[in-house]
C-alpha cells in the first residue's frame, strides 16, 4: 500500500467550485479492493477513525460549542454497507452529490465551507479536501487543524486497503 499526495484528478467535481484562495489537497491509495463502492469507501473513511481521532474530535466539539459552530453530538450510527443518497449524513457531514465514481460530502458553516471527495481513481481511491474560508476565523481554524488534518486524511485513505467486501 502506498499513500501519496497527488494533484486533484481532473474528473473530480471539486474542479467546478475551486477559487484561487481555496485550500485543496488530495491523497491517493493504490491498494483498494476493486469492487468497493464509493458509498462504502466514504463511510469507511469518515466513520472508522482511530481512538486518538475520536479524542481530538471530542476536544474540538467542546471548544467550538462555545462559539456556535457545528458539533458531532447526537450522530446516528450508519452501516458500512448502506447505500447513500444526496441529503444523507455521514456523521455531521451531508452528502452533496454522488456519481458512480465520486461522492462529495461536507458542510457549510459560519467560518468556512468544506467538501470531502471520495473518488475512484486509477487502481484505487483518492480522498480530497476542499476548504473555502469566509473570514479570519476560518483561516485561523484551517491553519490550526492542518497538522491533524494531514494525519487524519492519510490514515483514513489508508484504511481503505483493509476494506472487506
Amino acid at each position: 500500500m502506498t499513500i501519496s499526495l497527488i494533484k486533484l484528478p481532473q474528473h473530480s467535481a471539486l474542479h467546478n467550485i475551486i477559487e484561487p484562495d481555496d485550500f485543496v489537497d488530495c491523497y491517493y491509495n493504490d491498494d483498494v479492493p476493486k469492487e468497493i463502492l464509493v458509498s462504502k469507501a466514504a463511510i469507511i473513511v469518515l466513520t472508522q477513525m482511530p481512538k486518538w481521532v475520536d479524542i481530538l474530535m471530542k476536544a474540538r466539539d467542546f471548544a467550538v460549542s462555545f462559539i456556535g459552530l457545528k458539533t458531532a453530538s447526537n450522530i446516528p450510527d450508519i452501516s458500512e454497507n448502506e447505500i447513500l443518497k444526496v441529503g444523507d449524513y455521514i456523521g455531521i457531514f451531508r452528502v452533496h452529490s454522488i456519481t458512480k465514481d465520486e461522492i462529495l460530502i461536507g458542510e457549510d458553516d459560519k467560518h468556512l465551507n468544506f467538501l470531502i471527495s471520495v473518488l475512484r481513481y486509477e487502481q484505487g481511491f483518492a480522498l480530497a479536501t476542499w476548504v473555502h474560508t469566509h473570514n479570519w476565523f476560518g483561516r485561523f481554524y484551517l491553519f490550526s487543524i492542518m497538522l491533524f488534518h494531514k494525519l487524519i486524511v492519510r490514515n483514513a485513505v489508508g484504511r481503505l486497503s483493509l476494506a472487506k467486501m
